[in-house]
C-alpha cells in the first residue's frame, strides 16, 4: 500500500497558486494598459514600470507553475517528501496497530536511514540511537 506524503499535495497547491498569479498578472497588464495609457498627466516611466511589473508577475508565475507541476507529477521529484511504500514507512491514515512493520524497521531520528530495532548505532550517520 502506498502513502501520500505532504510534498506532492503542496506542489499541486503551489501549481494552482502560480496559475492564479499568472491570471492576476494578465489582469494587471490589462488594467494598466487600459487606464494609464489614456491618462496624459502620468509620466511614461511610471507606465513602463507598471507594465514591466505585470510581465514580472506573469513570468514568475509561469516558472513557478512549471516547477511545481514537475514536482507534483514528475518521476524525478526534487521534494524531500514523497509517496512511500508500506514497507518503507507505515500509512499515516492506517490506525490499526500494525506491529510487523514497527518491530522490524525503524528510522534514525538524526538522518532518516532505515534501521532495525536492535541497532545501537545508525549505519548511515554513526550516531548513537539508544
Amino acid at each position: 500500500m502506498k502513502s501520500l506524503k505532504p510534498g506532492r499535495m503542496t506542489s499541486i497547491q503551489e501549481f494552482v497558486g502560480s496559475i492564479f498569479a499568472v491570471v492576476v498578472g494578465i489582469m494587471w497588464l490589462f488594467f494598466v494598459t487600459s487606464s494609464m495609457s489614456e491618462a496624459e498627466d502620468i509620466p511614461p516611466a511610471f507606465f513602463y514600470f507598471f507594465v514591466s511589473l505585470g510581465f514580472v508577475i506573469i513570468i514568475t508565475g509561469i516558472v513557478k507553475a512549471v516547477l511545481s507541476y514537475k514536482n507534483a507529477f514528475g518521476k524525478n521529484r526534487y521534494s524531500l517528501l514523497d509517496i512511500t511504500d508500506s514497507s518503507e514507512e507505515p500509512d499515516p491514515f492506517n490506525f490499526k496497530n500494525d506491529s510487523s512493520i514497527t518491530d522490524t524497521m525503524l528510522y534514525c531520528p538524526h538522518c532518516g536511514t532505515s534501521i532495525k530495532k536492535d541497532y545501537d548505532f545508525c549505519p548511515g550517520c554513526g550516531r548513537k540511537l539508544k
